[in-house]
């Protein structure tokens, strides 16, 4: 993924630190991408950057996709795994499953 292609210059916003393209790297490795699954891929890194500036109508960075695009890249810093409460909750069986015998496996 490059800022723009080799005849134009990379889109620098005034006042900000880094060109537009870095700068929106850097905010999806750093904040994630709401709804996006546990690991991101390049290509969904590049999918999203290219959303987000179409969204902006600002010039669009040049993405030439590869094999590894598909490759998890980086842990997606807003996917929430399931919450458990606690280990021992989540290992005790239920009231249900005490209660009813276990079928499948036959006494010695």
């Amino acid at each position: 993924m490059t800022d723009t292609s080799v005849t134009r210059p990379a889109w620098a916003p005034r006042h900000e630190r880094y060109t537009a393209l870095t700068g929106e790297l850097l905010r999806v490795l750093t904040d994630g991408i709401s709804d996006g699954p546990e690991f991101l891929t390049l290509d969904s890194i590049a999918k999203h950057v290219d959303e987000s500036f179409r969204a902006r109508a600002v010039p669009r960075p040049v993405w030439q996709p590869e094999s590894i695009g598909s490759l998890s890249f980086v842990r997606n810093q807003q996917h929430r795994l399931p919450k458990v409460t606690s280990w021992t909750a989540a290992m005790t069986p239920s009231r249900a499953e005490r209660a009813s015998p276990n079928t499948s496996v036959s006494p010695p």
